[in-house]
């Protein structure tokens, strides 16, 4: 392995940027797109789309995940009651 990082000119630095790139980064914004979707897709009334692309914009990882475990109520908070 010591070999192969001397070949490619690649000290423990770079490898710990790469590895956090490809660990941290990349899922996250692979994350953020599919909340963004998520959102443009649902049938949300406009006050929860707007509340909830400003919470995913302005603190992407954060925003994503308090999204993806609200977005269930978000979507039951604009159902009609049904009443018999």
């Amino acid at each position: 392995m010591n070999n192969i990082l001397l070949f490619l000119n690649l000290g423990l630095g770079e490898l710990i940027i790469i590895l956090s790139i490809v660990l941290f980064f990349i899922p996250t914004v692979v994350l953020w797109i599919y909340c963004l979707l998520d959102i443009v897709r649902s049938k949300m009334s406009g006050t929860n789309v707007l509340i909830s692309l400003l919470m995913i914009l302005l603190f992407p990882l954060i925003g994503c995940i308090l999204y993806l475990v609200f977005r269930n109520k978000l979507k039951e908070a604009d159902e009609p009651v049904k009443t018999l």
